[in-house]
């Protein structure tokens, strides 16, 4: 097993489409110095006009999976924002985290149907619109072990702020390199 630097950590984001993850990862990467590794920005660089499919889906994840692996593997902090819905699939980033002898944190994301329908009207195409979001809400599995939730409905700055104080508890080296209290 490799050994990280001091201070390593991994934060994976759970949820649907439209919950809020990468809301959520922006303000939380540079609140807790960490490298976000967004799902939606690895599937536009790897493929051209995305279905979500499971073919793409699993060519997607796999290529995710090297990623965090080399960044925690190095030393870095990291988060995950990626739906991460299914538990067989939430395993294999455990194992990773282990692996690299990494503290893991698990934040579960949601919002109302109405709230997340809103949200997926304002994205760009190729992005996971309502029809992916009602597929993968029927294949969302519940996440076993700890984890933190977080409805994403209305401000979640103080909820954020406390999820980065847990993480800074847990993982001592962890310093604060983001302002307190920026809008997420």
């Amino acid at each position: 097993m490799l050994r990280p630097s001091s201070g390593c950590f991994l934060v994976m984001l759970c949820g649907l489409p439209g919950s809020g993850k990468s809301t959520a990862a922006r303000w939380l990467g540079p609140r807790l110095d960490a490298i976000v590794v967004e799902s939606d920005a690895v599937r536009r660089a790897l493929i051209e006009h995305p279905v979500h499919g499971n073919a793409e889906n699993a060519y997607v994840f796999a290529v995710i999976h090297r990623v965090v692996d080399s960044l925690l593997c190095r030393g870095h902090r990291v988060i995950l924002d990626a739906t991460n819905l299914v538990e067989r699939h939430r395993r294999i980033v455990r194992a990773i985290a282990l692996q690299r002898n990494a503290p893991m944190f698990v934040l579960r994301l949601t919002a109302s149907n109405a709230i997340i329908r809103d949200r997926l009207r304002l994205r760009r195409s190729g992005e996971a619109q309502w029809d992916v979001y009602q597929r993968m809400r029927m294949s969302s599995e519940p996440i076993s072990g700890a984890h933190t939730s977080l409805d994403t409905s209305g401000d979640t700055r103080e909820a954020l702020e406390r999820f980065a104080l847990l993480v800074e508890r847990t993982v001592p080296q962890v310093a604060v390199a983001g302002e307190r209290g920026g809008s997420p």
